[in-house]
């Protein structure tokens, strides 16, 4: 099975090393972008890095499209007749289904999209995947590769966008914030930041192996009087969760 990668930027990359790192079994990967710089990057020996968009659409049987959701009109208007019985998978946000039907040129095709992030490259990310029919065989075994599949409607991959593809970037803007302070009380150095990531990824493993709440271990951490029962009442007394709640309404429906 060939699988072809149309963008190798940020996410287009990490699915290309998701695909890799996954190892699936007859699975041969080619990839196109019209910038060198992004192309210079792929690992060569994994990739075959063709030299047109054309190219590529001869050659995949599922082709990723990874550019950015301005260029995808053009990228699907320039797909051949003969990609007609093969499958797309569209990963740009904010482009539907009825769109990308309305502006293929080649009939028969399964189109699907998906909502992930740049965990994939470590088989480790959500793949919210909707389309006009259920994954067939082959599209999940590749999808697989990138994490866990959750097949969704259209209207639900758009709602959770702003959880599932900027999540990583706003729970970072939280770690940042717990840099920021252990700077500010005087932690110089490199410090700050790797005692926030061990303290990100301990939390993760406690709730993955111990299989708690998010309620029982805030419980398990908090005592009468404490600090952390204070810093938790300063921020419901700012209503931090309720405005962080309103700012990902809000960025999500404007």
């Amino acid at each position: 099975m060939n699988v072809g990668i149309l963008g190798i930027g940020n996410l287009g990359s990490s699915i290309i090393n998701g695909l890799i790192r996954s190892d699936i079994n007859k699975i041969k990967l080619f990839a196109y972008d019209s910038n060198s710089d992004a192309i210079s990057k792929v690992k060569a020996d994994r990739v075959n890095i063709v030299k047109s968009e054309k190219e590529l659409y001869q050659t995949s049987d599922v082709l990723f499209i990874a550019v950015k959701p301005d260029q995808v009109k053009s990228v699907l208007q320039k797909m051949l007749t003969g990609f007609t019985g093969r499958t797309v998978i569209s990963a740009a946000a904010g482009i539907s289904l009825d769109f990308i039907k309305n502006n293929l040129t080649t009939p028969n095709t399964k189109i699907y999209r998906i909502m992930t992030n740049l965990g994939c490259e470590f088989n480790s990310a959500p793949v919210l995947v909707a389309g006009y029919e259920p994954l067939d065989q082959m599209t999940q075994q590749v999808l697989e590769g990138l994490g866990k599949i959750y097949q969704v409607n259209e209207q639900l991959l758009n709602a959770l966008t702003t959880v599932v593809g900027s999540g990583p970037a706003l729970i970072t803007y939280f770690l940042d914030s717990l840099v920021q302070y252990c700077k500010i009380i005087g932690l110089e150095g490199d410090s700050a930041r790797e005692i926030v990531d061990m303290v990100a990824l301990s939390t993760l493993d406690y709730l993955k192996y111990k299989r708690v709440t998010y309620e029982d271990l805030i419980e398990k951490i908090t005592t009468p009087g404490g600090i952390t029962l204070k810093v938790l009442h300063n921020m419901d007394k700012m209503s931090v969760k309720g405005r962080i709640v309103d700012s990902i309404i809000k960025g999500a429906h404007n």
